[in-house]
């Protein structure tokens, strides 16, 4: 039987910074031992995009996208390609966050997050292949509340939320979200994503930190899980989801989710910046700080956020 045959999951990556894509793509090599696919998307028509030097990779390929939706609407083109069909996926991107001295370093705390490994593989993939009723993971400690990050996003979302739910909930500030946009999920849970009409609310680039259809959609990911009669949680709860299905053999649904809200309400995220909590306590202050960045020469604007954490803190 060829390794294409027994293809585990497919690994949708977009890589908007080349040189990061080096170091990711060797992550993969070194942590995937279990044959897998990966569809890369990126912008730039003649960059070289590398290969996992793996034995492990059974399918490669790439989509050239505009540079348009940050990593969100060129991973919706790649969910409507023609790809192998698996259902259980990882979604990551060459996230920098060039607004942030912790950039890379966050990055690369999600990805190792989310492959995290035992003597039996990935733990996430063993969930997932024996849990059905699991439909994404996100990265430790970045399964975050919505309460409070809702400010610039409530209309984006509700425009999005029209095409993929019908509606938001009213108890939207309950819910959960993915915060950086990579997790594992089923392709399944997210078809409501694959709609046409998505794509025009997608707005050009402007260097937008908040508030685009990017930040709606990764706000809303969880919450068409959900809507799916799937359950989406954080990487902090995986070893002991294992561990009771080994245990118990089952778990009732809302013993799940309440592991899930115990261990996301328990973990910390480093990479929540004291600023931000700053912002959801004042966020009139934080809708002005947003259009300044948006508007503002770049240097202006370094400066401005000098001050503003020496005043927060």
């Amino acid at each position: 039987m060829s390794l294409s045959s027994q293809i585990r999951f497919l690994v949708f990556a977009h890589v908007h910074y080349p040189e990061i894509w080096e170091a990711m793509a060797s992550e993969l090599a070194s942590s995937i031992k279990v044959p897998f696919a990966l569809v890369v998307t990126h912008c730039q028509a003649h960059s070289f995009i590398a290969k996992p030097d793996t034995p492990y990779l059974s399918h490669f390929q790439t989509i050239l996208v505009e540079n348009r939706g940050r990593d969100v609407l060129p991973f919706l083109k790649a969910l409507s390609a023609d790809l192998p069909d698996i259902d259980l996926a990882l979604k990551i991107h060459t996230k920098r966050s060039p607004h942030r001295s912790d950039g890379a370093d966050w990055r690369a705390s999600m990805s190792s997050s989310l492959l995290t490994s035992d003597e039996q593989g990935l733990i996430a993939l063993q969930l997932l292949e024996h849990e059905s009723r699991i439909g994404l993971i996100a990265p430790a400690g970045h399964f975050l509340s919505l309460q409070g990050r809702l400010t610039l996003n409530r209309r984006p979302m509700r425009k999005m939320a029209h095409v993929v739910l019908g509606s938001l909930p009213t108890d939207l500030e309950t819910y959960r979200f993915p915060a950086g946009s990579m997790f594992w999920f089923r392709r399944s849970a997210l078809t409501p994503f694959l709609k046409k009409e998505l794509e025009q609310q997608f707005a050009t680039e402007r260097g937008q930190l908040d508030g685009t259809a990017a930040h709606a959609a990764e706000r809303l990911f969880a919450l068409v899980v959900d809507s799916r009669g799937l359950i989406a949680l954080g990487m902090e709860a995986v070893k002991p989801l294992l561990a009771e299905l080994v245990r118990k053999k089952h778990l009732s649904s809302s013993d799940i989710k309440h592991l899930v809200e115990e261990r996301a309400q328990t973990t910390d995220n480093p990479f929540v910046m004291p600023l931000a909590n700053h912002w959801r306590r004042y966020p009139v202050l934080f809708f002005i700080a947003h259009l300044a960045y948006v508007y503002l020469p770049r240097g202006v604007t370094r400066i401005l956020r000098k001050l503003t954490r020496r005043l927060v803190q």
